[in-house]
């Protein structure tokens, strides 16, 4: 018989419940920008005015990432029929897209 002496609400990782996100993006995801997306209203409300222009710029950049807001690149293969067409990134070092 083992006895569990954590209780329940350390016992389970705080990032479980991001389990739940959904962004309409194409699938479930940790990034920044569905993080983003889902609280940016609130964000908002509570730190616009204290948020500099550059961090700004850093949540613009992170929200239009791999989006059509950066264009758009065509790759094909040399040797076989295969195309895709894929979204450009944004190129910011706070991305984790990039």
């Amino acid at each position: 018989m083992s006895l569990n002496m954590t209780p329940a609400s350390l016992s389970t990782p705080w990032w479980i419940g991001l389990t739940s996100l959904w962004t309409g993006r194409k699938s479930m995801s940790y990034e920044l920008a569905s993080i983003y997306e889902r609280y940016l209203p609130r964000f908002k409300q509570r730190y616009s005015r204290a948020t500099s222009q550059d961090e700004w710029s850093a949540i613009n950049a992170i929200l239009g990432c791999r989006t059509p807001q950066y264009g758009e690149i065509a790759l094909a293969c040399d040797d076989c029929p295969y195309q895709r067409r894929t979204y450009c990134s944004c190129g910011h070092r706070a991305c984790n897209q990039c």
